[in-house]
């Protein structure tokens, strides 16, 4: 998965450099990106079932992982640059995928309160 995610980060450095004059080529290439990056989701989880370790062989390693105090956890899976999905994977205190939410959508921004 690491190997993907630095191929993919070569790649659009290398499309920035050289579509700078061309910005239609870099919108198309950015969405390439995004597309790649949202491509890498959450399919085919089982609660009870799957492992953490099937989950982070399929969706590679979280960006944050939280564990909480009765020894579940958390993982954060943001899918970027400029992506239109954050995975937040549950997982329970045995390491079995329980749910996840993609919590980047109007439900959840509408929670949000100003600081």
């Amino acid at each position: 998965m690491k190997k993907i995610v630095c191929a993919a980060l070569v790649a659009a450095a290398s499309v920035s450099l050289f579509s700078g004059c061309d910005q239609q080529q870099g919108e198309e290439a950015l969405n390439k990106l995004k597309a790649f990056f949202n491509a890498v989701k959450p399919d085919n989880l089982q609660p009870g079932v799957t492992t953490e370790a099937q989950i982070r062989d399929q969706m590679g390693e979280p960006e944050t992982e939280r564990t909480f105090t009765d020894g579940s956890k958390r993982l954060e899976y943001p899918r970027g640059p400029a992506g239109t999905n954050t995975y937040m994977v549950d997982i329970d205190a045995h390491g079995r995928f329980v749910s996840v939410t993609q919590v980047l959508t109007a439900a959840t921004s509408r929670r949000c309160s100003p600081a």
